[in-house]
């Protein structure tokens, strides 16, 4: 997982997942599975990235969980950093992270005002 290539890969591989899972129960709205999915994902990235730094072996970028948290992964981020204990020392991932994840519950906040979820 190193480069921008593989970053769009598993973004266009959750959105079609979300739409497949969509068409098979459409009463969950798309945005649901996405997020669902994506956080998912992001929990995942976390176990595997700590596993590889018990080990010393090849880890996953900061850059991917950076990306991962902008496209709706930072609440998975923040849960796996919390499951693993994993980069929760560092001040400037720690930061970052809680910049987008403010930003993201305004965003959901903004959405759900203006009826955003509510059912058509």
């Amino acid at each position: 997982m190193c480069c921008f290539g593989v970053r769009v890969l598993i973004l266009l591989f959750i959105v079609a997942m979300s739409y497949l899972l969509n068409a098979a129960q459409p009463q969950i709205p798309v945005l649901f599975w996405y997020a669902g999915l994506i956080n998912i994902f992001s929990i995942f990235a976390m176990g595997v990235d700590k596993y590889q730094a018990t080990r010393d072996r090849a880890r996953i970028p900061e850059p991917l969980f950076t990306t991962l948290s902008i496209v709706g992964g930072v609440y998975g981020i923040w849960f796996g950093a919390w499951a693993f204990r994993h980069k929760n020392r560092k001040a400037s991932f720690v930061l970052i992270h809680a910049a987008i994840a403010a930003i993201w519950l305004i965003l959901i906040i903004l959405a759900n005002s203006y009826g955003f979820f509510n059912a058509a």
